[in-house]
């Protein structure tokens, strides 16, 4: 009778037991279940900032428009005009026409030269796109010497890392801002324009 009472104690722990495994799974599966929708949520409002990020990117219009010359790039910019010195020989050789592009923006206006082994910028603007730091250069290089040079009455601020070599030259005329940046393609990344080079481009640059 006793080994009949024992068997039916153990028995009915047993059912206990299993009843009670039986329950906790449901909460378990209830758990994951809302960890799972927690995390897919998440993942949602990640690719949707990504999307939202690319999609004002893409709908951020290019300020700057290609133009074919000079003239067209002061008529675009809203300056009275844009003179570059296309032929004119300095120590790179000729600025060359045929390796010379123009493009503008409101109150801007540029110029691009290629030469061989390094690229010219010429640009003239107004002084409402004029930043404090660079002006309108666009250019944010350290330079370790900054000089002046008079051209024709004309006060030019040089920059550049050799003495004689500018890589970065400034100047204002008439109410205009002008600036020449030149910048090595080559193994010469300091590679600047000499005195002679912007005694002859500066005054021709109008």
């Amino acid at each position: 009778m006793k080994k009949l009472i024992t068997l039916i104690g153990i028995s009915s722990v047993l059912v206990l037991a299993l009843a009670g495994c039986g329950g906790a799974q449901p909460a378990a599966s209830s758990s994951a279940a809302a960890s799972a929708e927690a995390s897919a949520q998440e993942s949602s409002v990640q690719e949707s900032s990504v999307q939202e990020s690319s999609e004002a990117q893409v709908g951020m219009a290019n300020p700057w428009s290609d133009v074919a010359s000079a003239e067209e790039a002061a008529q675009s910019a809203g300056l009275g005009g844009f003179v570059v010195p296309l032929g004119s020989e300095i120590s790179l050789g000729a600025l060359d026409p045929e390796h010379t592009t123009f493009r503008a923006m409101e109150s801007l206006a540029q110029a691009n030269v290629e030469f061989p082994a390094v690229s010219m910028t010429i640009r003239k603007g107004a002084a409402s796109v004029a930043d404090d730091e660079v002006g309108i250069t666009g250019d944010y290089r350290d330079c370790s010497l900054t000089w002046t040079q008079d051209i024709d009455g004309i006060e030019v601020k040089c920059s550049g890392n050799r003495e004689d070599a500018s890589m970065i030259t400034t100047w204002t005329n008439g109410g205009a801002y002008y600036s020449i940046t030149v910048e090595g393609l080559g193994g010469d990344t300091d590679y600047g324009l000499s005195a002679d080079d912007l005694s002859v481009l500066v005054p021709a640059i109008m």
